[in-house]
């Protein structure tokens, strides 16, 4: 009950601040480190978001806006970063991840290095080619809080293989796009589900 408050509060703290009327501005990024993670605040330039670094798992990720790409989970927490909060003000933006491809991807969503199961049997004796990526992306809770926050009405992207997309487990995961045609891409456990938790998917039009 109190990490549902806690993620009410801070949804309405972000709500309040109407961040998508903050004009586009130029500088350099700014980086620093917390006790509960990082805090990434970059300008409104197009930016790509790598693996690797202080963009990983941050207690805060702040963009300004522009068509910016993520590789990295974007507002997903874990039990090592028990909040993770990404904004996104405005722009047409890509979620995914690295590809790394499994020769099993055939017709499915391209691996992220973690492979595929290889079944030694036909898919109706056996498992078929699930993916075996458990990395939670694009605003998801596993034992905390996670919120991914894309204002503006640009045409967006999101691109996961698992437990992503608004899921939770013991937590609560929340994925809100305001507007635009947007894409949404995943195989299972995402797209608003939860296990012990509160998830939620939620597109404001388009």
């Amino acid at each position: 009950g109190r990490m549902s408050e806690a993620a009410v509060l801070l949804a309405r703290t972000i709500e309040a601040q109407k961040l998508g009327d903050l004009p586009d501005e130029s500088f350099p990024p700014f980086e620093v480190q917390t006790p509960l993670g990082s805090v990434v605040v970059p300008d409104a330039a197009n930016d790509t978001y790598k693996q690797g670094g202080v963009n990983d798992f941050p207690v805060l990720l702040f963009d300004l806006g522009g068509d910016d790409t993520y590789e990295v989970p974007a507002g997903a927490s874990d039990d090592k970063h028990p909040v993770s909060i990404a904004i996104d003000v405005r722009g047409a933006d890509k979620y995914g991840y690295a590809i790394v491809a499994d020769s099993a991807d055939l017709g499915l969503l391209p691996s992220d290095g973690k492979g595929r199961y290889h079944s030694q049997s036909t898919p109706d004796k056996d498992y078929g080619p699930i993916t075996a990526s458990r990395v939670a992306r694009q605003g998801a809770g596993l034992a905390g809080i996670g919120m991914l926050w894309n204002l503006g009405g640009g045409k967006d992207s999101y691109q996961s293989l698992g437990i992503s997309q608004g899921f939770a487990a013991m937590g609560v995961g929340t994925l809100y796009d305001e507007g635009g045609d947007d894409t949404y891409a995943a195989e299972v456990g995402a797209q608003g589900v939860a296990m012990f938790g509160i998830g939620a998917l939620i597109d404001g039009g388009g």
